[in-house]
């Protein structure tokens, strides 16, 4: 027959080291990291926004409205008019987690129609049909998909390793 004894202080100890290691683990996928990948992702779709990335096989704009775009907001790219889509891509809770990207029911600044007036517009329902497109009206122009593939083959990592770093020192 086996007998297997335990010290009452040693396995004690080793259940409060699993114990904590559980909790950080579990705080570590749930929200930290999950969060922190939410914040990178939102600061390379602005980024990206910004320097123009994933933007190059976007269809041409009318004659038209790059004309006017040019005159009333020089030097601004895609994805840019008022800058009101680059200053509210953020991260918000959804669910269980955390996003990197533009909350339902922000609105924008108006003043984006031809005679510079008109009504505050969601931002993410505008976000949505850039990125998707409009079926007959306007091709896709999609920056935030291509980001989050960006994001995933080169950063998402990081964070993963990042994450099993803080559960590993939880052992100390």
């Amino acid at each position: 027959m086996i007998q297997i004894q335990f010290v009452k202080e040693e396995y004690e100890r080793w259940i409060r080291a699993l114990d904590r290691v559980l909790s950080v683990a579990i705080k570590e996928i749930e929200d930290d990291m999950q969060y922190r990948c939410a914040v990178e992702y939102a600061h390379l779709v602005v980024e990206n926004i910004y320097n123009q990335i994933h933007m190059e096989n976007y269809a041409p704009l009318s004659k038209r409205y790059k004309e006017w775009k040019e005159k009333h907001f020089p030097n601004r790219g895609f994805w840019r008019l008022k800058d009101d889509l680059v200053r509210n891509i953020g991260v918000f809770r959804y669910d269980k987690g955390f996003v990197g990207g533009i909350p339902a029911g922000v609105m924008d600044s108006g003043g984006k129609s031809w005679d510079l007036k008109g009504k505050p517009k969601e931002i993410a329902m505008y976000a949505k049909e850039g990125e998707y497109g409009i079926k007959g009206k306007r091709p896709a122009r999609p920056i935030f998909t291509p980001s989050m593939e960006e994001y995933s083959e080169k950063k998402w990592i990081k964070q993963g390793d990042m994450a099993l770093k803080i559960i590993g020192d939880a052992w100390r």
